[in-house]
């Protein structure tokens, strides 16, 4: 069975907007709780701006934005995968998924 090629770009989008819905999902209480003085606060700030600008950089001919924001919430998943480890969990899958759509991205870009 062949690819279905023509359905490629709205794959894309589709990923574009799962990202969204799991980073808002998991990380916008942390991020509205505004408590500066946590690590947890600025990686949730670094997944919803960056987040947005992925989503926002699809609209968009050129692949800097995709590919800058991508590679942010790649190094942001590594780094949350390797502190939070606490076995394999539903967050960690997650969080591991994020990172593997980032990586697509950032190897990908708007193409």
């Amino acid at each position: 069975m062949k690819p279905w090629t023509a359905l490629t770009g709205f794959a894309k989008w589709l990923l574009r907007i799962s990202v969204l819905l799991v980073i808002f999902t998991q990380y916008y209480d942390i991020f509205m709780g505004f408590k500066p003085d946590t690590i947890a606060f600025y990686v949730s700030a670094i997944y919803i701006v960056f987040g947005v600008l992925l989503f926002a950089g699809g609209f968009l001919s050129k692949h800097n934005l995709t590919v800058i924001s991508a590679l942010l919430l790649l190094l942001v998943s590594i780094y949350v995968c390797v502190v939070t480890f606490d076995g394999i969990t539903g967050k960690f899958a997650s969080d591991v998924m994020l990172g593997i759509v980032a990586l697509f991205f950032v190897t990908d870009g708007n193409r």
